[in-house]
């Protein structure tokens, strides 16, 4: 076993997006019971880079029950993020591959998804 960081127990939930700067290493996304979103960059050799240290790319996300990342849900080519709310509002968040989101606010794109249930 190869330990890859600590303190990741300061997170509720932790996403894997995929390439989040479109630089073809994977990324890791967390959220801390507060709200804070964390982004930690791999470097395709089993390590970070930024050395561990995550990068903070959002705050408010506790307001969402449950959150994911979909991939390429609006057929750009690029990283979004959908949240859902306990009401069951659904919001798109979308990217611009180099880190940083195009709409910061999200998109509503779905009401009433009380049902949904993520894996």
């Amino acid at each position: 076993m190869c330990e890859i960081g600590v303190g990741w127990g300061a997170f509720d939930t932790i996403l894997t997006p995929g390439t989040w700067n479109r630089d073809g290493y994977q990324a890791l996304i967390g959220r801390t019971p507060s709200g804070d979103l964390y982004l930690y960059h791999s470097d395709g050799q089993g390590g970070w880079l930024n050395s561990g240290v995550g990068i903070k790319i959002g705050v408010g996300w506790n307001g969402f029950s449950r959150f994911m990342s979909v991939g390429d849900w609006n057929g750009d080519r690029l990283i979004d993020v959908i949240g859902v709310t306990s009401a069951g509002a659904t919001y798109m968040y979308k990217t611009d591959g180099h880190g940083n989101w195009l709409n910061p606010n999200g998109q509503v794109i779905a009401n009433g998804l009380t049902g949904l249930y993520v894996f």
